[in-house]
């Protein structure tokens, strides 16, 4: 055994049973969880660290505009955006104000609504009052925010490291 797990492992214990306490409240509904009037999909990963989301949520974009399903919706977080709160991704916007991922989504589909929120439950609510028929809303990683119940949840891992293969951090880059 390796001195720094003295330290890891415990934290470790620690975070795992908080994150056991938070899905426990959750699913007995001692926190509330919103299930979205639209259909969504949630793209995400378990580990820290890039696991193709946004590849997939591409993926997922151009299968449904190919079908002509739309207005479709993405929302994301806009991991490294200088700004806060909800918006929607326009093409002009700089990287730093809505983060690289959404605005890359943008550009590369012109027709896609595309928006950036923390708040995903109420997010998703926005996104229907000003996407009038929003057909499908696509949540780039949004499977640990359980307060909102997606209607299909896809789980994405790496083959080099599967989740299953791995340890809750700090021992590992599991964050759920």
């Amino acid at each position: 055994m390796r001195w720094s797990h003295l330290i890891t492992r415990p934290l470790g214990t620690i975070i795992g049973l908080v994150l056991r306490a938070r899905h426990w409240c959750y699913d007995r509904g001692v926190l509330s969880t919103q299930v979205p009037n639209v259909p969504t999909i949630a793209i995400g990963n378990l580990s820290l660290g890039g696991t193709g989301k946004t590849p997939h949520v591409e993926l997922v974009v151009r299968i449904l505009l190919n079908h002509r399903v739309h207005p479709i919706a993405t929302l994301s977080r806009g991991y490294g955006r200088m700004t806060k709160g909800f918006r929607e991704v326009r093409p002009e916007d700089a990287a730093h104000a809505v983060g690289d991922e959404p605005l890359q989504l943008k550009l590369a589909h012109p027709a896609l609504h595309v928006f950036v929120g923390a708040d995903r439950a109420d997010a998703v609510q926005q996104i229907v009052t000003l996407v009038p028929g929003t057909r499908i809303v696509i949540l780039d990683d949004a499977l640990q925010h359980r307060r909102i119940t997606a209607g299909l949840s896809v789980l994405l891992t790496t083959y080099a490291k599967p989740y299953c293969s791995d340890q809750i951090l700090p021992e590992g880059t599991l964050r759920d």
